[in-house]
């Protein structure tokens, strides 16, 4: 990876940050993140290429609409995209007064940052952002079902502890699972009359994907909810995604841990 060529940076950096509103987008409102903003706050599109492409098309350059947008609006506004299909470059999505800017990158620095391709900068159609939540999903839905199968696994792991008359033995799942083939793995068994009472509960996860419209992620949750309580979302039966189990004695004292199974 070449090394980035140094461009020669302005005496007056901070004002080519100044925001500058073209006439006729003044009252013109961009509902986002549960804010109302008035557009001719935000960058245009060309200004924003322009700061870029003069004090050098870099992640540490943006840092300065961020801090201008955290001033403004109490949030930069600004969310990293860091989704492809080598996960070695991705995007950055910038809210500016056209709608939302997309701007590539394909190398990241160790100091500066992200290295932007600013010839492939482009406005967001709404089917352009169809595209990155349904990329975006399916990478994260893989992820936390991988995290829930490691889960479940590394709770299983624990030995469980069974007492009886003659003394005390542990097995572990896997000797428990021996145990079941027929294996004597522990020689303090208990009588049939001495045999106690336990509930095993079973318990089994189904999920599905709903589309909703909200100005916000923390919306889209509350919207859901409402519309899962008044039975407007009804989630499919389906084949369970997990089944876990656990067991405690009936009167208490022993419980073990839940375990996929």
């Amino acid at each position: 990876m070449g090394e980035i060529k140094n461009r020669q940076r302005p005496d007056s950096v901070d004002a080519a940050m100044e925001l500058t509103a073209p006439s006729g987008n003044t009252d013109s409102i961009l509902h986002y993140m549960g804010l109302a903003i008035d557009r001719s706050n935000l960058y245009s599109k060309d200004a924003l290429i322009k700061l870029l492409d003069t004090c050098g098309g870099l992640d540490s350059t943006l840092d300065k609409v961020r801090d201008t947008y955290t001033e403004r609006f109490g949030n930069q506004l600004i969310w990293k995209y860091p989704f492809s299909d080598s996960m070695q470059d991705g995007g950055t999505i910038i809210p500016v007064q056209e709608g939302f800017l997309f701007l590539p990158y394909n190398c990241v620095f160790e100091h500066g940052g992200a290295r932007y391709q600013l010839s492939g900068a482009e406005l967001l159609s709404a089917e352009d952002i169809r595209t990155l939540q349904t990329e975006c999903r399916a990478y994260m839905d893989g992820l936390l079902s991988a995290l829930r199968d490691m889960e479940h696994t590394m709770q299983a792991r624990p030995a469980t502890q069974y007492a009886g008359t003659q003394g005390n033995c542990s097995m572990n799942s896997q000797l428990a699972a021996s145990e079941q083939d027929g294996a004597d793995t522990c020689p303090c068994s208990l009588q049939e009359n001495e045999l106690r009472q336990y509930v095993v509960t079973i318990e089994e996860h189904i999920s599905q994907a709903f589309p909703i419209a909200a100005v916000d992620i923390s919306t889209a949750m509350e919207e859901a909810e409402k519309q899962y309580c008044c039975g407007s979302l009804v989630v499919d039966p389906s084949q369970p995604t997990a089944r876990l189990m656990m067991a405690q004695e009936k009167d208490g004292g022993e419980e073990t841990e839940w375990r996929e199974f």
